[in-house]
């Protein structure tokens, strides 16, 4: 639950003339707590696109080129609305804290009167599958494109696309039937091209509507993190330095291979050398933590700054602080 192994390590090399010692990054992902405290029984979400209008009062788009402001009469209500629930799905399963309904369920709007206007909970109830806890309401999305370019050095046509998705959200806990959560936010995303003509400038950047589907998209998965745990990126640092077991175990942590390497720091960790031994203990403490075991990262990393006080441990002491209290959290929210 608390480590996703597709993990990558990318090293960074800062050579200290003076002691020889050399500094090492890895990124890797970790779960991390959602933002808003969703009780801990809501299992079972039923999504719902409550902002589609009749056809005949359907909004199009406003979007802008090169200071210009335009409307395009499409109605693509549809597509950006299910693209973020389509955003929105994916983010809160992909954790294994929710299971979904197989189809949103669509409560059409009689006119834009009705816009942001909270469902009421009993009618949720009729309307959803018979296991559902919680409901998420999608009840606007509305966008807007903005194309530029400008003459750059050389005389290189430069282009961005700048797209904007404002939603807004409602999540209710059916057994309580009351609102648990309120979200509204403007995503916005932006692409660029280059080019010596404004056609192959433009040439680089997404279709309209797809980049509009992607905005949408990325609007999902963004209120997907505010309710639900999440995959997030992280980096920490080892240390090495010019000894024969020190890189040896770089070598195997460098490979992926880091139970092979915790097995060779393991071995200095005892060693008459404190300063080297620090460093060991300090890397066993980051591939306990690569390998998901906070409660062994927490006890190697004591056992660092126990022999030498390095500054990459006091560092690593309050990321690994943090990382403990997220994960008190994350229990409760899975309600262990």
């Amino acid at each position: 639950m608390l480590h996703k192994s597709n993990f990558f390590c990318i090293f960074i090399v800062a050579i200290s003339v003076t002691s020889c010692v050399t500094t090492h990054k890895v990124d890797f992902e970790v779960m991390w707590p959602a933002k808003v405290q969703v009780p801990a029984n809501i299992r079972h979400l039923t999504l719902v696109n409550n902002c589609l209008l009749t056809q005949s009062d359907s909004m199009g788009t406003y979007y802008g080129f090169q200071n210009n402001l335009y409307y395009d009469t499409t109605r693509i209500d549809t597509m950006l609305s299910m693209s973020a629930l389509d955003g929105l799905a994916a983010k809160i399963t992909e954790t294994g804290r929710y299971t979904l309904s197989a189809e949103p369920v669509i409560v059409p709007l009689k006119d834009t009167s009705e816009i942001r206007k909270p469902l009421m909970p009993e009618m949720l109830d009729l309307i959803t599958p018979d296991e559902t806890d919680g409901v998420v309401v999608l009840e606007s999305i509305s966008t807007y494109d903005q194309v530029d370019y400008y003459y750059g050095f050389n005389d290189v046509v430069n282009a961005q696309l700048t797209v904007l998705a404002a939603t807004a959200w409602r999540m209710y806990d059916l057994t309580e039937k009351k609102v648990i959560d309120r979200w509204i936010y403007i995503d916005t995303l932006q692409f660029y091209g280059d080019g010596y003509t404004v056609s192959s400038a433009l040439s680089p950047l997404p279709d309209r509507y797809e980049s509009l589907r992607r905005v949408a998209l990325a609007a999902g998965e963004r209120y997907g993190s505010q309710i639900s745990p999440y995959w997030k990126s992280v980096s920490r640092i080892y240390l090495s330095d010019n000894s024969e077991a020190m890189e040896k175990a770089r070598q195997a942590a460098a490979a992926d291979h880091w139970e092979t390497a915790a097995a060779e720091w393991q071995k200095l960790t005892e060693g008459k050398n404190q300063r080297r031994a620090a460093m060991a203990c300090l890397n066993m403490a980051v591939a306990s933590e690569v390998l998901g075991n906070l409660e062994m990262a927490r006890y190697w990393l004591n056992q660092s700054i126990s022999r030498k006080q390095l500054p990459q441990a006091v560092r690593y002491n309050s990321v690994l602080k943090t990382r403990e209290k997220r994960l008190e959290v994350l229990k409760s929210q899975f309600g262990e």
